[in-house]
């Protein structure tokens, strides 16, 4: 299953896609989008590896100028402020 969403916090917010697998609970694996951004061929990966039983987020953190960028690993682990 396929889908988006969206990460935020107080600061900032960024789109993220999702693929799950079709399993869970099940690991999970954070991409991070290429230079050209979140495209066609990036999630197809992202697909791929959900078809292989992972959970697999692709963020979009680049799209939108730094200062409005969400910091990831302030999302994922707050305490490593």
């Amino acid at each position: 299953m396929m889908d988006h969403i969206t990460v935020k916090d107080r600061a900032a917010r960024f789109d993220a896609y999702i693929a799950r697998p079709k399993i869970l609970p099940a690991s999970a694996v954070v991409v991070l989008q290429e230079l050209f951004g979140v495209n066609a061929d990036i999630r197809s990966h992202c697909d791929e590896l959900a078809e292989q039983g992972y959970l697999t987020v692709l963020s979009a953190i680049l799209t939108k100028p730094a200062k409005e960028s969400a910091c990831i690993f302030r999302i994922i682990c707050p305490r490593c402020n």
